[in-house]
């Protein structure tokens, strides 16, 4: 078995998505949505508790005491906690599924691993509202094209373009 060149190009990439699902990709997707929409139930019923989503929502009204996220996400959480609680964490969890669909067709080549759709560690993702499916997909989708210092440098760029401080401040950041 040899190793994976990342290095594909964006017409591999695109071809790679293209292809017709298979029956495993079409179960393993249907799967996912429809524990997205249970999760996203029990959740606006008060039966479940996603603690990652809950923290991407604070981040998102400018509570940053858990954690401390990257600006450039900061609109997507802002944009989620502005939507209806069942709707956000539901869409929130689609976006999640994309990725590791993204990633399985991009990375996985011939086999295309839908079974990664399959696994403990993706209904995890699903019922805590976690964000590592979409890390996933953008890993997978930067193999082409793209980089991820570039998306880095944009997206830190961005941030301190839109930021009225002072350039001590600026750098007292890397600091503290």
């Amino acid at each position: 078995m040899s190793a994976f060149k990342w290095q594909l190009s964006i017409t591999e990439m695109d071809q790679r998505l293209r292809q017709r699902l298979s029956l495993l990709e079409m179960f393993a997707l249907a799967l996912c949505l429809g524990l997205a929409g249970v999760f996203a139930w029990y959740r606006s019923q008060g039966w479940a508790y996603a603690y990652d989503f809950e923290t991407y929502l604070l981040a998102g009204t400018g509570d940053l005491a858990v954690h401390y996220y990257a600006f450039w996400i900061l609109p997507i959480f802002q944009v989620l906690a502005s939507l209806p609680a069942m709707l956000g964490f539901f869409a929130w969890n689609v976006l999640n599924i994309l990725g590791v669909f993204a990633a399985s067709r991009i990375l996985g080549g011939q086999q295309r691993w839908a079974a990664a759709l399959l696994t403990y560690q993706m209904f995890y993702v699903l019922y805590y509202g976690n964000i590592v499916g979409i890390l996933v997909g953008g890993l997978a989708l930067s193999g082409g094209e793209l980089r991820i210092s570039a998306g880095i440098g944009l997206g830190w760029g961005w941030y301190w373009r839109s930021q009225n401080i002072s350039w001590a401040s600026r750098l007292a950041s890397f600091c503290c």
